[in-house]
């Protein structure tokens, strides 16, 4: 049934969330509000018949209008409608467009033609048009996950026409960022989603510090199966577009899933191993991440299997210096305090050897989850009484004769550890290794006694090979599930620390 809306009502205008501007929506969209009959409404009932004597055209009128539909909704939003006939039989089509003017005349962009019509129009009406035609006009956007590419906006064009779809998934008005999930194939090949992260105008110096970070990754030829790779950077948006985590990121993983079987384990163990693989090719190539958080580690499926990458580096650093530690402040705000540093809190220089701690509470939060569940690790959260519920606390009158001599591993941490290494299931086994590779090699208040990235990969290497050989050195499943420890199971916190998705 035909509607009754006039085709200029249902060529509604909308505003492209990413850019501002004005668009009608994609070519599938247009296909089934332009068609031969609703032209044929809003056109002089003499036009199919007059048409059948143009020379240069086909005997049915209908044949053009499928390679003319942009061209027919730029006339009817600019209140060209009666020019529909001439323009088509002067065989302007979608192909033509861009079009831009050369004297009295519009030009095509990709064909090299001159149409000589403009000439009778008044010029608000040519100026309606030129303006007009970037409402359906999508940008050129070929994305393939070897090389990212840069983005170029031409006129007045909306991103989201770039997509068959894109819909806003976060919320958060104090955030520097907001992501979209665009779908990037029509349904019939498949669907595939990108992440769209689109920052705010008033905070352009995000954008630039991820800009410039992923470019130096890049220029570097830092690649690594779990360190994400974006997309596409396009300044004038501003935005970054990356792969769709199409599980979320590690923090809404762990709260997801319960069951833990014998290869959730080790799977879980291999991931762990790539993520401080990456770390370490980050911090090879003079890199440092600076906010690594489960909420910066987000879950890909590839070819049906689990991958966790390292994500959001907007607060990392380049260190040109092969030196890891270095001399005067440096300065990132960004960092989740519960993840952080105790170096945060001294203001003294964060290093590549920043990550390592960060990584280390990370570690331990993923062993807990192995063994209890994402209920145990907000509880232990909760246990954390410091102001930021980090993973260690200022000593009270404590002397600071030197940088962070007033800074201790929190005691709940210690406390947490001791439990897990009594734990029945955990005693002698790789879960153990973890444990006290966090307790001695990782949670390091002072920073040069933590190891390096590449070797805690080493002995990480060495624990998930030694569970490979000999299943029963993974995890002790034959003895039975303990009681759960108070540190463990006492309520959460009315209000939870940053440990949910901030980008996807």
């Amino acid at each position: 049934m035909m509607s009754t809306r006039s085709l200029y009502e249902e060529l509604e205008e909308r505003i492209c969330p990413l850019t501002g501007h004005k668009y009608l929506g994609n070519l599938e969209s247009l296909s089934k509000i332009i068609t031969w009959p609703s032209v044929q409404k809003s056109l002089n009932p003499s036009f199919g018949r007059r048409w059948l004597w143009l020379p240069y055209w086909d005997s049915s009128p209908e044949n053009k209008i499928p390679g003319a539909r942009k061209v027919i909704a730029i006339l009817v939003r600019a209140g060209q409608s009666k020019t529909i006939e001439t323009l088509l039989s002067e065989d302007l089509t979608d192909a033509d467009l861009p079009l831009s003017q050369k004297g009295s005349d519009l030009q095509s962009a990709s064909r090299d033609k001159v149409f000589t019509c403009f000439r009778t129009w008044e010029p608000g009406a040519v100026e309606r048009f030129l303006e007009k035609q970037w409402v359906v006009l999508e940008p050129f956007m070929q994305l393939n996950s070897e090389t990212a590419i840069n983005v170029q906006l031409e006129g007045q064009c909306a991103l989201s026409l770039a997509f068959y779809a894109c819909v806003e998934v976060t919320k958060d008005k104090e955030s520097t960022a907001h992501v979209f999930k665009a779908t990037e194939k029509p349904k019939a090949a498949g669907e595939v989603y990108v992440a769209v992260k689109k920052f705010e105008q008033r905070r352009t110096d995000a954008f630039v510090k991820e800009r410039d970070m992923l470019k130096a990754i890049q220029e570097k030829g830092i690649s690594n199966a779990h360190l994400i790779k974006h997309l596409a950077i396009c300044e004038d948006v501003p935005c970054i577009i990356f792969p769709w985590a199409d599980g979320g990121d590690l923090g809404e993983y762990w709260q997801r899933e319960s069951p833990r079987t014998q290869d959730e384990f080790l799977w879980s163990l291999g991931q762990m191993v790539g993520l401080v693989d990456a770390l370490k090719d980050l911090h090879k190539g003079k890199c440092r991440h600076g906010d690594l958080k489960p909420a910066n580690i987000l879950y890909f499926t590839e070819n049906g299997v689990g991958v966790l990458k390292i994500a959001d580096v907007g607060v990392s650093r380049v260190h040109e210096k092969e030196t890891a530690l270095r001399r005067g402040v440096t300065t990132t705000s960004a960092s989740t305090k519960v993840y952080e540093g105790p170096e945060v809190n001294a203001k003294i220089p964060r290093s590549r050897l920043y990550d390592c701690w960060s990584m280390g509470c990370i570690i331990l939060e993923f062993v807990l989850w192995l063994l209890y569940d994402f209920k145990a690790i907000e509880s232990f959260l909760a246990a954390r009484l410091s102001e930021s519920h980090g993973y260690y606390r200022l000593v009270a009158n404590a002397p600071n004769i030197e940088p962070l001599d007033n800074t201790e591993v929190h005691p709940a941490v210690y406390e947490a550890m001791k439990l897990l290494r009594e734990d029945p299931r955990c005693v002698g086994t790789a879960l153990e290794a973890l444990v006290n590779l966090v307790d001695h090699k990782m949670l390091m208040i002072k920073p040069k006694q933590r190891r390096e990235a590449a070797d805690l990969h080493q002995e990480l290497r060495a624990i998930l090979g030694n569970a490979e050989k000999n299943p029963s050195y993974l995890v002790r499943s034959d003895q039975p599930v303990p009681h759960v420890p108070p540190i463990f199971s006492q309520p959460p916190l009315s209000f939870h620390s940053d440990q949910g998705s901030t980008f996807q």
